[in-house]
């Protein structure tokens, strides 16, 4: 959706989205990524305080996990999109808007000066669209809750 209008729609919808996530207070505390008012630097703080309180006054030790999510993006599965959407309850008209841009999403690559023909795909939030970072948030949003299981 790269028209005008199109990215208009899709920012509305995100302002929508955002708005019922913030409501419903959807967004797991630990995930800053796109969110306003956050930076990378405050997990930075965040895990240096931790090695200090932990490591160096308590001598505990302290785990880290870090996620490359460099092609994140990519690998959203679009399936995987959509019921993590209605778990959230979000259903109804705004569910199907959604589900009807990612069904409907074509692409091509560009090779040199071609591109190949166009083909649909069912994995990845669309590039560049200010919708992408959001979804992908609610797609990710369980995988704190996994580190806070304790399993022994």
């Amino acid at each position: 959706m790269s028209s005008c209008l199109g990215k208009f729609f899709s920012s509305i919808l995100n302002q929508r989205l955002l708005k019922f996530a913030e409501n419903k207070d959807l967004i797991h505390p630990s995930q800053i990524g796109f969110l306003k008012s956050n930076r990378t630097s405050d997990h930075i703080l965040t895990l240096r305080t931790l090695i200090e309180k932990y490591s160096h006054y308590h001598k505990q030790k302290v785990y880290a996990c870090f996620i490359d999510f460099r092609k994140a993006f990519d690998s959203v599965w679009h399936e995987g999109l959509f019921h993590r959407i209605l778990r959230f309850d979000i259903g109804g008209k705004f569910y199907d808007l959604i589900k009807s841009l990612y069904s409907t999403s074509t692409c091509s690559i560009k090779l040199g000066q071609n591109k190949t023909d166009t083909f649909s795909y069912r994995r990845g939030v669309r590039q560049g669209c200010i919708l992408s970072p959001l979804l992908f948030n609610l797609f990710v949003n369980e995988l704190p809750l996994y580190f806070n299981q304790k399993r022994y």
